[in-house]
């Protein structure tokens, strides 16, 4: 019978422990405020497998003897985004738990960037009816090359995939990015920022699953020589994603 000890998030302390912090904890918690805006009924024990359960507790378990603070958070997604695969989960835990990207907050320059260019946002209410992964937009013509604007770019998409892995049910759906490739050139692209949110969209910086990539408006120029940059550099064999290509009614 594994044991728990109730315990709360607390988002400044993670960020403060992700920086150098040697504090760290000792038993895996599962309560309502352990993901934050969660729904509370999303976490009662019912929730996990007793393999999944297991998992959670070795992964805590060696958070705390590495002396390494990684909130019950984000135990949960990197245990939910490699399957509860415990050396997996190890791996990318230890090469990503301190990643700033990680504890976002939607404030400051990011808020402006985002209110302005609007490239990056969630779209509530809508899900995939296949997985029922919720969505979010990417529109690449409004945003334009800039030292400033490369890392807000950043930034944003993992402000959004973090807000989208609050729940349990939203880190086991993961979610569909729905691309419109409307207006989109070339000087819309940035090949070093393009690489960087390759590795996001990769999984290898933000623990979310993108599970489907829809794109609208295609340009009528080959397919390839604008989307594979925008989406696909670099993207490993083994990540399986649907792209689905379809234009939107014009008069």
């Amino acid at each position: 019978m594994l044991k728990f000890t109730l315990r709360p998030r607390n988002r400044r302390q993670d960020q403060n422990a992700a920086e150098g912090s040697t504090s760290h904890y000792s038993s895996f918690t599962l309560t309502s405020e352990d993901l934050a805006l969660a729904r509370p009924e999303s976490f009662g024990m019912n929730c996990f497998t007793q393999r999944e359960l297991e998992c959670l507790e070795k992964l805590s378990a060696f958070c705390a003897h590495a002396n390494r603070h990684v909130s019950n958070h984000l135990i949960i997604r990197y245990a939910i985004y490699h399957n509860f695969n415990y050396d997996k989960a190890i791996d990318a835990i230890t090469k990503g738990y301190n990643y700033s990207y990680l504890y976002l907050e939607m404030e400051g320059e990011l808020m402006r960037f985002f209110i302005q260019s609007m490239v990056f946002f969630p779209l509530p209410g809508l899900k995939s009816r296949k997985t029922g992964s919720e969505v979010f937009y990417f529109r690449p013509s409004r945003y334009f090359p800039t030292s400033r604007n490369n890392h807000l770019l950043l930034d944003n998409i993992c402000y959004i995939l973090n807000d989208m892995s609050k729940s349990i049910d939203q880190c086991r759906n993961g979610v569909v990015m729905l691309v419109n490739m409307d207006g989109y050139s070339m000087k819309n692209f940035h090949n070093d920022t393009q690489m960087k949110m390759t590795r996001i969209t990769e999984g290898q910086v933000i623990p979310t699953r993108i599970v489907d990539i829809l794109i609208v408006n295609p340009p009528k120029v080959s397919h390839s020589k604008y989307i594979r940059p925008l989406l696909l550099a670099g993207l490993p064999p083994s990540l399986t994603l649907t792209l689905t290509f379809f234009a939107t009614a014009t008069k």
